[in-house]
């Protein structure tokens, strides 16, 4: 009998590895820091003999900082340089919700920061189109701001807040690395698709410094190698509202239906890709069927596309976020374009 539990309780083990899933962390970017210097610079110095000026681009040992650095303009025997820490030393993990409340689409995003992080995080964007955001909500009242999309700026973000308390002290609200935060929301009228997410750190504004001069002077350089805020971030992709054309047809629906199962299983979503094949199949098939005038036969395969995300889902096969995508796609589907 012991045997028989021992050998269950492996094959469950085996069984939980096998369809174990892991979110990728944000991507951190190449940032194309002092690009724009001169290609060489020259000088005199005040013996008359030729001094190369060119400032040169350094990473900082220990901390991943990058080192401007450039000739003292008062000292053109010394360097000196200038210290810029980029906004992405975290491992950071984005997981996503969606349901749907009161007829509205409300997301849920929950970030976790390792306790690798070097800094702490202090915003997260998702990249959306406007106009198309009902409202948002922040963790906790007064800590963490919600930045809605306009028309210059595509991102909403979520910000942490600087409070000054009652002693004139700074509090600054962020996710410090080891930790992990719910409860930032967005609702929209629009179903999930999958969008850009980004993230960025809070600098510590001591690392920005220059070593080596005298008072105030800042050379041009500085300000020609300066990292791009573009740039200076981590990336990523989840869930988030996307709008769906007022022309699209059923069979174009589910080719993006389609796209999301290739992109699901891609982020590593959605654990085995004989799973991935078998949505694929389900949402191929019920298109053929669409197309061919059989409304009754493509709702019935899309109602088995339904049950196999749902079971798939209880099991821990597939994740949160392709569980969003594809039931509430499918939903949007039979009840908006098919009736």
């Amino acid at each position: 009998m012991l045997r028989r539990v021992a050998l269950y309780s492996l094959l469950l083990s085996f069984s939980l590895c096998a369809f174990s899933q892991q979110r990728k962390q944000l991507q951190k970017p190449l940032i194309r820091i002092g690009e724009n210097l001169p290609p060489s610079v020259k000088a005199l110095s005040r013996a008359g003999k030729e001094i190369d000026m060119t400032p040169r681009i350094e990473v900082e040992a220990g901390t991943g900082n990058y080192k401007l650095l450039f000739r003292n303009p008062d000292d053109t025997t010394k360097w000196a340089y200038q210290v810029f820490e980029p906004a992405t030393k975290m491992d950071i993990v984005v997981e996503s919700t969606v349901k749907i409340d009161s007829n509205e689409f409300v997301y849920e995003y929950t970030l976790e920061s390792f306790r690798s992080s070097k800094q702490n995080l202090a915003s997260f964007g998702i990249d959306l189109d406007t106009g198309i955001v009902t409202g948002c909500k922040v963790p906790h009242t007064g800590e963490w701001h919600c930045y809605l999309p306009t028309r210059n700026r595509r991102s909403l973000f979520f910000s942490g807040a600087f409070i000054s308390d009652r002693f004139g002290n700074i509090i600054d609200y962020v996710l410090k690395p080891g930790t992990r935060l719910s409860g930032f929301i967005v609702k929209s009228t629009a179903p999930p698709g999958i969008v850009n997410c980004d993230s960025r750190g809070r600098v510590d504004p001591q690392s920005l410094r220059v070593i080596g001069m005298d008072g105030e002077m800042v050379p041009d350089a500085i300000f020609l190698a300066r990292p791009h805020p573009r740039e200076d971030r981590l990336w990523g992709r989840t869930i988030g509202p996307v709008r769906v054309p007022a022309t699209i047809t059923p069979a174009q629906f589910l080719d993006r239906l389609l796209s999301m199962i290739d992109e699901s299983f891609k982020e590593g979503w959605i654990g085995k890709e004989a799973l991935a094949h078998q949505f694929h199949t389900l949402v191929n098939s019920a298109k053929e069927q669409l197309l061919k005038g059989n409304t009754v036969g493509g709702k019935q395969t899309l109602n088995t596309f339904l049950q196999l995300v749902e079971t798939t889902y209880q099991r821990g096969e597939i994740l949160s976020e392709p569980y969003g995508l594809f039931k509430y796609n499918t939903l949007y589907l039979t009840e908006k374009l098919l009736e």
